[in-house]
């Protein structure tokens, strides 16, 4: 019996600026991007800063700074910045990764400024506590300790190892005498040149009052916030490793780690819409070629699943899975046997229609809030993108062919150019 045809999302009378906050500058030229709406007297203020570990001239520093702001300031001890956050209903977020950190403060409307009020005082004036730095290296060493003896954390961090060198700060990883070579000093001047309004973008989400402009200028537009912009080299060289493959053992694992992957074009570049299409028919989504194979008919995984992770300087494809550690070398051939597939033979137009509903059923679903508009910011302020980024990706998401797609692949799925890393027993 012939299936029926499965109709993508009709997006063509979207309003794609929606997507795009609008943008204010405070008198210090601190960018402000704003989305309003919501259904309920929540917002959401989001600081991200030039402050990930791109930036640190020792490891953990960026982490650490990120992670003490909240454990005392020059008016409040940590027991107090809690105390003050519960009483008027507000959380906080924070995140440091390889490009940029940002502290994310949920609150209701009607407390905005006094929750402002205590922002400011952490990320403006913190102290690091020597007590509490000591407290948190004790705490992370112990969790690094115990992680390294996950097949998983070991197979990641050797994945970037291999593709970036141990020097470049995208593949540079941590040791465990690191923790004893961080100092307080090290973070009040990794915090002082970049916790300040020229290395800051600011992304505000939800309910929020007309004059919350006025407020924040109070707060955080004074010249007395500002500080040297973070120079760095658009880009800094890496040194991949000239063997791409690499097999670890790890005593005592009951299961075995799998990363596949290597740099792929920026979403500067054109071609970058197309590899993410074939990218998702190899491994994005549920029913995705390798969890079909690997996961539903071999049953060799749990899950296995193929995704881009997003540096400024490089997009990085990555195939990850924990798999059975007698079946390691049999998931190795199983997935390159689909990217071969993909490489030599055309997709069917119903698989394709299946992959653009799917794609955009989820695309939709990741916008489905004005909270989640303001979380996708980050990504859009990390590459400079505009609301072209969607259009264009969705022109080309309606209108790629078998032929292209397979084409593409041809290209990415080179197996001598991809980067591999086991762990296992």
């Amino acid at each position: 019996m012939k299936q029926p045809k499965i109709q993508p999302f009709d997006l063509k009378n979207f309003d794609f600026s929606q997507l795009i906050a609008s943008k204010q500058c405070l008198t210090n030229n601190l960018p402000i991007y704003m989305f309003s709406g919501g259904t309920q007297e929540v917002v959401r203020l989001e600081f991200i800063f030039e402050a990930g570990a791109y930036y640190q001239d020792k490891k953990l520093l960026a982490q650490a700074v990120c992670s003490l702001l909240t454990e005392g300031t020059l008016r409040f001890t940590a027991d107090e910045i809690s105390e003050k956050l519960d009483y008027y209903g507000a959380y906080i977020e924070k995140y440091s990764d390889r490009d940029q950190s940002s502290l994310v403060i949920y609150c209701l409307s009607k407390y905005i400024v006094k929750v402002i009020e205590i922002f400011e005082e952490i990320i403006k004036y913190p102290i690091f506590p020597q007590k509490e730095l000591d407290i948190y290296l004790t705490k992370q060493k112990q969790k690094f300790k115990i992680a390294e003896q996950r097949v998983g954390e070991v197979s990641r961090k050797a994945f970037f190892h291999l593709v970036y060198g141990d020097t470049h700060p995208y593949g540079s990883s941590i040791q465990i005498n690191d923790f004893d070579l961080l100092t307080r000093a090290d973070l009040v001047r990794f915090h002082k040149a970049q916790y300040n309004s020229v290395n800051c973008k600011v992304v505000i989400a939800g309910l929020y009052n007309a004059n919350l402009l006025e407020i924040l200028q109070k707060y955080f537009g004074g010249s007395d916030w500002n500080g040297t912009p973070s120079i760095l080299p658009t880009q800094i060289d890496w040194h991949a490793s000239v063997d791409k493959k690499q097999a670890l053992s790890l005593k005592g694992a009951m299961q075995a780690s799998i990363r596949m992957g290597k740099p792929v074009p920026l979403p500067s570049n054109s071609d970058l819409a197309e590899f993410r299409i074939v990218n998702y028919i190899l491994g994005g989504y549920f029913g995705s070629r390798l969890m079909k194979n690997i996961r539903e008919e071999k049953g060799y995984t749990y899950g296995i699943s193929s995704y881009l992770i997003p540096l400024r300087y490089s997009n990085t494809w990555m195939i990850s899975s924990e798999v059975k550690a007698d079946t390691l070398h049999l998931v190795e051939d199983e997935i390159y046997a689909e990217m071969e597939k993909l490489a030599s033979k055309e997709v069917s137009e119903r698989e394709l229609e299946v992959v653009r509903s799917c794609y955009c059923g989820e695309m939709l679903r990741d916008m489905d809030g004005i909270f989640d508009l303001a979380e996708k910011m980050k990504y859009h302020l990390l590459y400079n993108l505009d609301v072209n980024y969607y259009t264009d990706f969705l022109q080309c998401l309606m209108y790629i062919t078998p032929e292209r797609i397979q084409a593409v692949a041809k290209q990415y799925f080179v197996k001598e150019s991809i980067f591999e890393v086991s762990v296992g027993k």
